[in-house]
C-alpha cells in the first residue's frame, strides 16, 4: 500500500476526512431534502455546500476513491445525498411465505356480533372452536374457497368469554378512547355510496358518514362492541 494511503488509513478521523473531501458536490435536490432536517439550519446547509465544493478537488489514493464510489449505507440521512440508493430492503427469502392470517377481537355477545359480521358485512363462519369457558369464531370472505384456515389471509377471529353477554355493565375497550391503542378494521366495497345507503337502512351505527369531515371518500361504521370499521371503495383498474 502506498505511504500516502497508509497515512489516511491510520485513524478513523482521517478516513472520514478523506471521504468528505472526495465526495461529489451537493446537488440542489440533496440540499432541498436536507432542508427539512430539524437539526440543520439554512445557513448551515449553504456553508456545508460551499465546503463540499471546495473539497471536491482534493486528490486521494485510488484505492480509497474506489471505496467511496461503492453504494452508500442505507440510512435516511445519506439517501438525501444519494437519490439512487434503494429506499427499502429487498424481501427476505426466509419471509417469502409469510402472510397475515387473522386478527382477533373480543366480543361481548356472539349472537349480536355474528349477526353483524355475517348479515351486515357478508362474512361467513369458516371455523369454530369451543374452549370450555370461551368460544372462538373464525370469519372470512369466501374469495378463497377450498383453502385451509391456516393458509388463508384476512381472517377475523371473534373471541367470546362466556358470561359477558349477561353483564349489563360490561364493555370492551375499542382502542379509540383514552388510552388509545387498537384503531380499526377496514372493508373495501365496489360501490361505497350504495354500501353506506344499505348500512343506513339496516340501522348500522356510523362513526363517520361520507358527508362528515374533509375526507368524503371513506366512512366508519361501528360493530356491536363499538369497534371501528372503515369502509373504502375498491380500487378498479383504469
Amino acid at each position: 500500500m502506498p505511504a500516502s494511503a497508509g497515512s489516511y488509513l491510520a485513524s478513523a478521523s482521517s478516513r472520514r476526512a478523506l471521504l468528505r473531501a472526495i465526495r461529489p458536490p451537493c446537488s440542489q435536490r440533496s440540499l432541498a431534502n436536507l432542508a427539512g432536517a430539524p437539526s440543520l439550519s439554512q445557513g448551515s446547509l449553504r456553508a456545508a455546500s460551499a465546503t463540499h465544493n471546495r473539497r471536491s478537488h482534493v486528490s486521494a489514493p485510488s484505492a480509497l476513491v474506489s471505496l467511496c464510489n461503492s453504494p452508500p449505507p442505507r440510512s435516511a440521512f445519506l439517501r438525501a445525498f444519494h437519490s439512487s440508493a434503494p429506499r427499502a430492503l429487498p424481501p427476505s427469502p426466509e419471509t417469502a411465505s409469510y402472510r397475515l392470517n387473522h386478527v382477533m377481537l373480543r366480543v361481548k355477545d356472539p349472537k349480536k356480533s355474528l349477526e353483524f359480521y355475517e348479515n351486515v358485512l357478508g362474512m361467513d363462519v369458516i371455523d369454530k372452536h369451543d374452549g370450555g369457558d370461551f368460544t372462538l369464531y373464525f370469519l372470512a370472505y369466501q374469495h378463497q374457497k377450498g383453502v385451509s384456515r391456516g393458509e388463508r389471509e384476512a381472517i377475523l377471529e371473534l373471541t367470546h368469554n362466556h358470561g359477558t353477554e349477561n353483564d349489563d355493565s360490561f364493555a370492551y375497550h375499542n382502542g379509540n378512547n383514552e388510552p388509545k391503542g387498537f384503531g380499526h378494521l377496514c372493508v373495501s366495497v365496489d360501490d361505497i355510496h350504495a354500501a353506506c345507503d344499505r348500512f343506513e337502512k339496516l340501522g348500522v351505527k356510523f362513526q363517520k358518514r361520507l358527508t362528515d369531515g374533509k375526507m368524503r371518500n371513506i366512512a366508519f361504521i361501528l360493530d356491536p362492541d363499538n369497534y371501528w370499521i372503515e369502509i373504502i371503495a375498491t380500487n378498479k383498474p383504469q
